[in-house]
């Protein structure tokens, strides 16, 4: 059988207004449920630049993934990935696992009030529809795709999930995010 190659990301914890405005991005690459690559990077928090520093880290193991998985659209704050951008240069698909269905209302309200680019940020979500409730083992995780198709993209999920909610890279990416100390950009930046 085939072992998926996949790339999962997810950030760190981090303070707002603080730790220069950074946060860590994470990039976990597993062949099946063997991790073979852990990348780090930073990105701007409320910035636009998930989608570049995403790019580098597949791009600097030498893209080729069987699928991408990202924790939802947003990463340190309202970085919003482009989806369709990461597809186009890494040329794999990609799901997006949220744990929650979003309150689309209430985003779009946040960007308009936080934003003066607030059109540019939701044309980055709406690229991310339609979100798609699923079962996964006994839990309703809600779903976007890009590059795949729903069902194909489910078999993936239900292929790479073992314990909980979450397929096993974006798992093992959290749990590293949630490990790191969150003045982690601080005391690296010295």
């Amino acid at each position: 059988m085939h072992r998926l190659r996949s790339i999962a990301f997810e950030d760190a914890a981090f303070v707002k207004d603080e730790s220069n405005g950074k946060a860590l991005l994470i990039a976990v690459v597993m062949d099946g449920f063997r991790i073979s690559d852990i990348l780090f990077s930073y990105i701007i928090v409320d910035g636009l630049d998930s989608t570049d520093r995403m790019l580098e880290l597949g791009l600097k193991i030498g893209g080729s993934f069987d699928v991408i998985l990202l924790h939802g659209a947003p990463y340190g704050g309202f970085n919003i990935v482009d989806i369709e951008k990461l597809y186009s240069k890494l040329r794999s698909p990609i799901i997006s696992v949220i744990s929650s269905e979003p309150d689309e209302d209430a985003v779009l309200e946040a960007l308009r009030k936080h934003f003066d680019d607030w059109i540019i940020r939701s044309s980055l979500l709406e690229k991310f529809k339609p979100i798609v409730p699923i079962d996964l083992k006994g839990f309703t995780i809600y779903i976007s795709c890009y590059g795949i198709d729903l069902d194909r993209a489910v078999d993936i999920l239900r292929e790479l999930t073992v314990i909980g909610k979450l397929p096993e890279p974006l798992r093992v990416a959290r749990l590293i995010a949630r490990s790191l100390p969150i003045n982690l950009y601080e005391e690296t930046s010295m």
